[in-house]
């Protein structure tokens, strides 16, 4: 967020795209990183459920914007439905992140769409 936003340090969006590809897909090693309500962790860290999901919002932003990359509804789709699968528990989030892929799909062409679930269906993350 700190290169995003341009906070700390000069607006990178280059650098705010490597930071959130590797915050969205960083696999959660404790009960306390995935969201547990029970686990606790250290204080003034956030679990990387929701990390992961607001990293993946970025990256949607990112791509639908062409912020420091090419213009891609294709890649910004991918990442919304990224972080629609990593929000579990909190309706609010999830019914905005369903809006955003909404209103992602109602700018793509079928052939996009269609690549963008082939993708979806087949990718993993790989280890940061």
């Amino acid at each position: 967020m700190i290169y995003y936003h341009g906070r700390c340090k000069p607006q990178d969006y280059v650098a705010a795209r490597m930071w959130f590809t590797r915050a969205a897909t960083y696999e959660s090693k404790t009960a306390w990183e995935r969201g547990s309500d029970f686990a606790l962790g250290p204080a003034g860290f956030f679990n990387t459920q929701a990390s992961s999901f607001n990293a993946s919002l970025g990256l949607t932003e990112i791509y639908s914007q062409g912020l420091g990359v090419q213009k891609d509804l294709t890649e910004a789709w991918f990442w919304i439905n990224y972080a629609l699968n990593k929000i579990i528990e909190n309706d609010s989030l999830r019914n905005n992140a369903e809006r955003a892929r909404r209103d992602t799909e109602a700018r793509m062409t079928p052939e996009q769409l269609a690549s963008a679930r082939s993708r979806v269906s087949t990718w993993k993350p790989t280890a940061q």
